[in-house]
């Protein structure tokens, strides 16, 4: 992971020489809008407090900001900051307490002095301009002296680059550096420091935090690293965290690349995709709408590429931000393949291409249809439940590098989902439609190791259009067992239907015991399904009616298939009762309407 985030910073230090500075972006990617000025002039020799002033931040100015986030309980490392709470508190913490922890320095000093005569002054105008300020946006402050911002003086510009540096060996009141060592990444030998943290992987903030234990100033035997190394990693860091960061259905990862084969070309194509990325994701989020979610395009983008390139995704939690003093490796995802991933999405869009029963099932906007999104929905996010996380990830990674899976397992998520859909009556249809498509995928990718996708009976004739449906479905749809559930399922739903426009109300929906259906249940309701259509006078289904007679008779008294995928393709049956593909005659299509 490190020496992929150091192979990024070799690349962006010949190529985006901005991501290679220590300043950090005061709008934080546009959070923070508002920046207050304490100005500053000089009068007859002296520095004096002139005025509150207003601007908007200007992420181009960022250089002239000099911003860094410092100890959330001390200075940042330059009198640049963000208001948290309240003006005083921001002002006496970041800004005045930096002029007076640096006074050893001629214009600090004068500031400093200025600072503290003018205190009462700036502060109750500095509380009145934040006052009128609106929005949930961010505000900051910083100080401009002589009609120049604070961090375009060489002083303040010194005292930033030395307490940066700083930061990689002097921690917890301690120092941890040693000289002519052999440095973890380039492996020359140089000055090394021990706190070089890329990312807050672990920490040493006390004795003992790293399996052995260690004392702190012995900090760079656990992991040591040059000066010049620790900026190329900063580099890769920064570039990482601001193109590389992307969201996968709730979860933040990282995008690393990995060349394979030392290639400026193949690199530089990583590279410009991204840019294209985010940049039409940045200007119009409607111009990167495919059949694919926003969350996807960026995966399918990149599989174009050839195999001398692949990728690991490095799913995070970040509570603080990801610049933040918190970074946990949720997964650690390696070696994802282009050309697994132009599998995966070629099969994602053939599925949406050609399975019309995915029309109209999602959100009225019609975004997108079948998407790497229905594999979340087996493990949906519940407030009150954190460990849905990791069987959703790890499928996740069972899919995206091509490792077996199991179609039992599967399948037991799905109809688990269902049946709780089921007994709330909502999206129950969409949600059973969805799962069905991901079946389809799962098979398509040819992923599970407990289940054929070619093992299904032949049709000796085609009768109906219910055998077509089959004989075009016959991945799925492997057994007579599974043929009956499915068109039992129909005719139920076509019942229910009736029911509802006749009284209002579906009595028949407590005969499918929560939808745990068995043989035995299929055989029970089947009759009493006819009877009641038949009272209704409306049984329009006599087709239907004669092929589940016929195919109960070839599914035998013996059936193989579990009750989870009975139930499934029960569930399947009712979801397509209303398709157009089986309708039987002009009067039930008027029932339909």
């Amino acid at each position: 992971m490190i020496q992929k985030i150091y192979s990024i910073g070799k690349y962006v230090e010949k190529n985006y020489p901005q991501y290679c500075e220590a300043y950090q972006d005061l709008s934080a990617g546009g959070k923070y809008k508002h920046l207050l000025t304490i100005n500053l002039k000089e009068k007859k020799g002296e520095i004096v407090f002139e005025k509150i002033d207003y601007e908007e931040i200007d992420p181009e100015k960022n250089q002239r900001y000099l911003y860094k986030t410092g100890s959330p309980n001390g200075t940042d490392f330059s009198p640049c900051c963000k208001i948290t709470k309240s003006f005083d508190g921001s002002y006496a913490l970041k800004i005045a307490s930096y002029f007076r922890k640096n006074s050893e320095v001629k214009l600090v000093k004068r500031i400093s002095d200025c600072l503290e005569k003018s205190n009462d002054d700036i502060i109750r105008e500095g509380q009145s301009s934040l006052a009128k300020l609106s929005g949930k946006e961010g505000k900051a402050l910083t100080i401009i002296f002589k009609d120049k911002y604070i961090g375009e003086y060489e002083e303040i510009k010194s005292i930033f680059s030395n307490s940066t540096n700083k930061e990689y060996f002097e921690k917890y009141n301690t120092e941890s550096r040693a000289a002519d060592k052999q440095c973890c990444i380039c492996k020359q030998s140089h000055e090394v420091f021990g706190f070089v943290n890329t990312y807050n992987f672990y920490t040493v903030n006390e004795d003992g935090m790293v399996s052995g234990g260690f004392k702190k100033e012995l900090a760079w035997k656990n992991y040591p690293v040059c000066s010049e190394c620790s900026h190329v990693l900063d580099a890769g860091r920064n570039y990482a965290n601001e193109q590389l960061s992307f969201n996968f259905y709730g979860y933040s990862y990282l995008l690393i690349p990995n060349v394979v084969i030392t290639d400026e070309n193949t690199s530089g194509k990583f590279f410009s995709i991204i840019e294209h990325y985010n940049k039409i994701l940045g200007l119009n989020e409607e111009t990167a709408k495919t059949v694919l979610s926003k969350e996807e395009l960026i995966l399918d983008l990149l599989s174009d590429n050839k195999n001398t390139i692949n990728y690991s995704m490095l799913f995070y939690d970040a509570p603080k931000g990801i610049n933040g003093a918190v970074f946990n490796i949720i997964l650690y995802l390696d070696d994802v393949f282009p050309s697994r991933l132009r599998k995966i999405f070629d099969v994602i869009k053939r599925i949406n291409k050609t399975r019309k029963y995915l029309h109209n099932i999602y959100s009225d906007k019609g975004d997108y249809l079948f998407n790497f999104g229905v594999v979340r929905e087996l493990h949906p996010y519940e407030s009150k439940n954190q460990q849905n996380m990791k069987p959703f990830l790890t499928l996740a990674e069972k899919i995206l590098k091509d490792n077996k899976i199991s179609y039992a397992k599967i399948l037991t998520d799905m109809v688990f989902q269902i049946r709780k859909y089921f007994k709330q009556k909502y999206d129950f249809r969409s949600k059973t439609l969805k799962f069905y498509a991901l079946i389809e995928f799962l098979f398509e990718l040819d992923i599970f190791y407990d289940h054929s996708k070619n093992n299904g009976e032949a049709m000796k004739e085609i009768n109906t259009q219910y055998d077509k449906y089959f004989v075009e479905n016959t991945s799925y749809f492997d057994s007579y067992e599974k043929k009956v559930s499915f068109l039992m399922g129909m005719l139920s739903q076509r019942l229910l239907n009736i029911q509802y426009l006749d009284k209002k109300s579906t009595p028949f929906y407590n005969k499918l015991k929560g939808l745990n259906i068995t043989r035995e249940l299929l055989i029970s309701i089947f009759p009493q399904v006819i009877n009641k259509l038949t009272e209704y006078g409306k049984n329009y289904y006599k087709k239907l009616e004669a092929v589940i007679s016929d195919f109960f008779i070839m599914s035998g008294s013996e059936w193989m298939n579990t009750e989870k995928e009975i139930s499934f393709a029960f569930a399947l049956g009712m979801s397509l009762a209303k398709s157009d593909y089986f309708i039987e005659d002009e009067t039930e299509e008027k029932e339909k309407e």
